[in-house]
């Protein structure tokens, strides 16, 4: 199992960290990891208020939930959760804090 907790969005090249953990995997071993979800309602509105949504200056990407599905292509049982937020029942991915994500190599 590969855990990527909090890292792909500080990474220059995500794609590639998924692509070598699918690579050095074993036959139905796991990557599961985390992402800010940095698409939610909260960072829409600062982004029309002219403000930026990332605080952290290590950050060099927002990725989107469909960004995270891409990376996940090649696995089996790709799954993405919205989670971190007591408002998640109105539209978790909008009001979602966190995507959390997983996915396994084929055998």
């Amino acid at each position: 199992m590969v855990v990527a907790g909090e890292v792909l969005e500080h990474l220059r090249e995500p794609a590639r960290l998924v692509a070598e953990t699918q690579r050095v995997l074993w036959p139905g071993g796991a990557l599961v990891g985390s992402v800010p979800n940095s698409f939610r309602l909260k960072n829409r509105l600062l982004f029309l208020l002219g403000r930026n949504p990332i605080d952290d200056p290590t950050q060099l990407q927002l990725l989107s939930p469909d960004d995270i599905r891409r990376f996940l292509h090649g696995f089996d049982e790709p799954t993405l959760h919205f989670v971190s937020s007591r408002f998640i029942r109105l539209h978790p991915r909008l009001t979602a804090n966190v995507i959390v994500f997983s996915g396994r190599k084929p055998s």
